[in-house]
């Protein structure tokens, strides 16, 4: 360095020192003029001696160097935003909740939860609040003058928490009840009107008064609020070090890619893509019918869909088929059944013109509108299309039909079949003469949107002539489903909800239930009795309505109450009914067993007491047996079929059944060679097994007797005996009537099925003649197998949690190995279960409903197995490694198989071939119910660890017992755990929950609702499958020794 640089900075250094001593002389000439002033304040009288405190208070400049003005009134906007932002989400968390007003009418609650969170995790733990730390501030106890900053005390912190969070809700709870008060619709009383006054004029006083010290706060930069100056608590910087430099190259990166946009919203409308796109189509369909060499039979011109019958619409068909080839189209129409079904019939049909292949209304309006006038080329015969017109096929008008101007339109290969008068009368409706009715229409009049292409659950819903009983439409009282249905807000399938509403919207009032069933009179008044009867027993359990039931699940407490805490609550107190106990026996030496003993006293596999017999079969194991039935019932109430003879009822029927399983027993118990059967759980088991199933027999003995597996009802159709075996094996497309006294007598001769005459089939080199099963039987032989699925399942369960209780104590890896080859299994299961079952139409059962019912039962019988393991567990660290498996599993998985990619991946596999929304809303389905099975199987669990382990019966369930004060099991291990899995298993579905509707846009509690509102017969199935597994969870720890 030379001697000039050195002799300027030792010039600058001098300069800088000089202008801190005149700083320093300044701030100390006004504080000895602050003093100054604050003695003469002192010297006056008591009541104004005072002053010199708020004048120490307004003029202070002890303490560091004040802060930026900018950055302490930013830190309170920030802390405000906070709060704003923080009640929006925790109002659309509260949205669905008690009818979507939870949020309006607990506001100032929410308000003050989330201010005193934030006050306790920010100012009272740090000294600063969230906007505070962002601009490197934190309050500081001003009383104390000095150089180093002084956290304040708890008691300023106390104060400014009582003042800023309980203050300020008071305060507005305060004026929310004078406005209440002053209504404006009667004159309010003078002590209402004196309040209000004062209320007032203290709002005038607090804001000239924080006017003021917002005014002192810009002259100083200290006490940014009145509430900080009177506690003496400012915003200060706790260190210099710290850098405001503000990076605007986010704002260069937006404004490059807004003027990318831009240029690009400007460029493409003068491209036109979609002319190009056309062109390019046309060109590559025009280039492989040129390389194609195959010849087209008859030497017309062939489309992509020229093979179709001609009642399916090709559009149709494309929308919902991948397949391309023609071979592959066959065998999925082989498999599936979808050529000609109702998915792809024509509706509203109209024909293109030059070529006049039809399709539907919608499918080909929506194409042309689609091309701008380009035409589109004809999937049937090739042809380029520009227009159409209305079909002018052959128009069907039954008699009693001619009034009105209506037109009933079909084709002429579906005039054939339909019902006799018979049936008709069975079915409540009038029969047609000659034919049967197809769908209605007045064509240009349509009031109905086609249904969206991602609702293959639902099919294609058709057109159909309103009954003749039904009334006017009324309004539909819903609530806040009907809205949301009707929106299509939240719902993965929009179609199906607006046509729920819609049939809602037509359903009756529960006057007009009771007086439709004749238990009410035109004139007469139903009971409350019975009003509460037809409400809340026959509408919801018996003959479940779709109003009913949607009052029911449109509440969240209502529709947890039934599906969680319902089940939770019968289980529970089924177990806790104290059964009548006796002493063991005496042993070989003539001694009363002592449990105290080692060696002598019954381990968790044995019973530690003699119980009755006769309650026990008829009090513990009827009701058992009754839930069973309820619940096979239940399933074939979603199957629309009946399993009890029609001679007998189901009353006798089942009657007959319960009589049965409780009788078979009682031999066993009775000879001394049988008896140690029954005291084997697995006996009972296999006899429950075998009760379940004889419903199954029986419907399938029904069948077999009205000869349901050999042979139609009625006469199949030309197009419907393409897509069966009596094409190609020359068999007869109609059966002998069952209810006919003798086979080689033909039925009468004005039968519509004698008058049938059908061409002569063609000659086919079949070496075998196969004979035709019925749809609805094979539906039925897979409904078995499923039904045998499940039963096994749950004797599957039992001898898993027999060989686990037999095996104890375990370590965590072990627990973990037992629990996760449980989920397998149970998953392997299900997922054969659901195959069998199927979602869609012509999938073996097809019956979406009954796959529902089948998911919850595989969830819920695996999570109470994994529940009655909570009680094994000897150390906290094997609930936390269950715990963290489950939720992460739960958390990270589950979005991710909802995406597209892996949906695409599976298809690719071969391991799915549904559409992606079909696949999206399973998907949903399967989290609302893994959610329910979890809470249902938790609850029923702490429940009925607390109620045996305290109650009469805990010495009939060892396994609670908890009493042996050297194993490492017990009580307070185990509730405490177990509470905290159910917390953290509650936050898991609130963010699966929310990750799924932030993701996908779908709200899972109402997918849920919607399928309750669809099928209102799931809830009855529901809660009892629900408190079946729960009854086998407990079945399945009894301890058997009898009397």
């Amino acid at each position: 360095m030379s001697e000039s640089s050195f002799v300027q900075a030792q010039q600058r250094v001098a300069a800088r020192r000089q202008a801190r001593e005149v700083q320093a002389a300044a701030r100390i000439a006004v504080q000895r003029e602050a003093s100054r002033t604050s003695a003469q304040l002192q010297r006056l009288p008591f009541p104004f001696s005072g002053l010199a405190t708020a004048w120490d208070a307004v003029s202070s400049r002890e303490g560091t160097r004040p802060a930026f003005r900018v950055a302490q009134v930013d830190a309170e906007l920030l802390d405000d935003e906070l709060v704003d932002l923080l009640k929006a989400q925790v109002g659309d968390a509260l949205r669905y909740f008690a009818g979507g007003h939870l949020q309006d009418d607990w506001s100032d609650e929410i308000i003050l939860a989330l201010r005193a969170a934030l006050f306790k995790l920010t100012i009272w733990d740090h000294d600063a609040t969230y906007g505070a730390a962002l601009q490197n501030l934190k309050y500081t106890d001003a009383r104390r003058a000095g150089p180093v900053l002084v956290p304040p005390s708890r008691a300023q912190k106390s104060l400014y928490g009582l003042v800023s969070v309980v203050g300020k809700y008071a305060w507005a709870k305060w004026e929310d009840w004078l406005v209440e008060q002053d209504d404006g619709h009667e004159e309010p009383s003078p002590r209402v009107r004196l309040l209000s006054r004062w209320t007032s004029r203290l709002t005038t006083v607090h804001s000239a008064a924080a006017c003021a010290s917002f005014l002192v706060f810009l002259l100083h930069g200290r006490y940014r609020t009145l509430l900080d100056r009177v506690l003496r608590m400012r915003l200060a910087p706790p260190t210099s070090q710290v850098s405001r430099e503000v990076s605007f190259e986010y704002l260069n990166r937006q404004l490059v890619w807004h003027a990318f946009t831009e240029f690009l919203l400007f460029v493409l409308p003068l491209i036109g893509i979609n002319r190009w796109r056309r062109w390019l189509s046309r060109t590559w369909r025009k280039t492989k019918e040129i390389v194609n060499t195959s010849s087209v039979e008859g030497g017309g011109i062939s489309g992509e869909y020229g093979f179709l019958p001609e009642r399916t619409c090709a559009i149709c068909y494309q929308d919902q088929n991948e397949a391309t080839s023609e071979n592959e189209i066959m065998a999925a129409a082989a498999s599936s059944g979808v050529v000609g079904s109702a998915q792809t019939d024509v509706t509203n049909p109209y024909e293109t013109i030059p070529c006049g292949c039809v399709y539907c209304f919608v499918c080909l309006a929506t194409r042309l509108e689609r091309e701008e006038g380009e035409g589109i080329t004809c999937l049937r015969c090739g042809e380029h299309v520009k227009e159409c017109r209305p079909w002018d096929g052959d128009v069907v008008e039954p008699a009693g039909t001619r009034s009105g101007g209506h037109k009933t339109v079909a084709f002429s290969d579906d005039v054939t079949g339909g019902m006799d008068e018979k049936e008709a009368k069975e079915a409540g409706r009038r029969p047609a003469p000659a034919m049967p009715s197809f769908f209605q229409f007045t064509q240009g009049t349509e009031s109905r949107v086609r249904p969206n292409d991602s609702s293959p659950l639902l099919g294609r819903f058709r057109a159909v002539p309103p009954p003749p009983e039904s009334g006017a439409r009324r309004s539909s009282q819903l609530g806040l489903l009907s809205n949301s249905i009707a929106a299509g807000r939240g719902s993965v399938h929009v179609g199906y909800g607006a046509l729920i509403a819609a049939h809602l919207g037509d359903s009756d009032s529960e006057d007009e239930c009771i007086r439709r069933d004749g238990r009410l009179g035109l004139g007469e008044d139903v009971a409350a009795r019975d009003r509460l009867w037809q409400k809340w027993v026959i509408d919801l359990w018996v003959e479940p309505r779709q109003l009913a039931v949607m009052k029911v699940v449109d509440r969240w407490w209502s529709r947890y109450g039934l599906l969680v805490f319902m089940p939770a609550v019968l289980a529970i107190t089924w177990c806790a009914i104290p059964f009548p106990q006796y002493p063991l026996p005496r042993d070989d030496d003539g001694d009363q067993q002592d449990p105290t003993k080692p060696g002598k006293r019954p381990g968790y596999g044995a019973a530690n007491v003699e119980v009755n017999f006769w309650f026990f079969l008829f009090i513990y194991y009827g009701f058992y047996n009754a839930t069973a039935l309820v619940w096979i019932t239940k399933v074939f109430n979603l199957y629309n079929l009946n399993w009890w003879p029609k001679i007998l009822g189901f009353p006798v029927t089942v009657s007959l059944i319960a009589i049965l399983s409780l009788a078979v027993p009682v031999p066993l118990y009775l000879i001394p060679e049988t008896r140690f059967l029954t005291n084997h759980n697995t006996s009972w088991i296999s006899w429950t097994f075998c009760v379940m199933a004889m419903p199954v027999a029986i419907a399938f003995l029904i069948l077999m007797t009205n000869e349901r597996h050999i042979g139609l009802r009625h006469s199949l159709s030309e197009t419907q005996r393409i897509f069966t075996t009596s094409w190609w094996t020359g068999e007869p497309d109609t059966m002998s009537r069952p209810d006919r006294r003798r086979r080689n007598v033909p039925g009468d001769l004005w039968e519509h099925d004698v008058l049938q005459s059908y061409e002569a089939t063609r000659p086919q080199g079949v070496a075998m003649r196969r004979r035709w099963l019925p749809a609805s039987f094979i539906r039925f032989l897979w409904l078995c197998v499923a039904l045998f699925i499940g039963l096994i399942a749950y004797v599957l369960g039992e001898a898993y949690a027999e060989l686990y209780l037999q095996t104890l104590p375990h370590n965590s890896l072990e627990t973990v190995v037992y629990v996760y080859g449980w989920v397998i299994t149970v998953h392997l299961l299900d997922a054969l279960t659901g195959w069998v079952l199927g979602v869609r139409e012509g999938e073996r059962v097809g019956s979406y409903p009954l796959s529902w019912v089948f998911k919850l039962y595989f969830m819920l019988t695996y999570q109470t197995y994994v529940r009655a393991l909570y009680a094994r567990l000897r150390t906290p660290q094997q609930f936390i490694v269950l715990q963290i498996l489950s939720s992460t599993s739960l958390v990270i998985l589950t979005p991710l198989m909802m995406t597209q990619t892996f949906h695409r991946a599976m298809c690719v596999l071969g391991l799915n071939g549904q559409t992606y929304g079909s696949y999206q809303k399973l998907q949903t389905r399967n989290v609302f119910i893994r959610f329910l099975a979890e809470n249902a199987s938790m609850a029923t669990f702490l429940g009925s660890v607390l109620v045996l382990h305290y109650g009469a019966n805990k010495d009939v369930y060892p396994y609670f017992a908890f009493d042996r004060e050297s194993e490492p099991y017990n009580l307070n291990l185990t509730l405490y755990f177990s509470a905290i899995t159910w917390l953290c298993e509650l936050v898991a579905s609130v963010a699966v929950r929310g990750l799924i509707r932030y993701c996908f846009k779908v709200d899972v509690g109402l997918e849920g609702k919607l399928d309750l509102a669809v099928w209102p017969e799931l809830l009855p199935t529901c809660v009892a499958v629900m408190l079946h597994v729960l009854q086998n969870m407990m079945f399945s720890i009894i301890r058997l020794q009898f009397h």
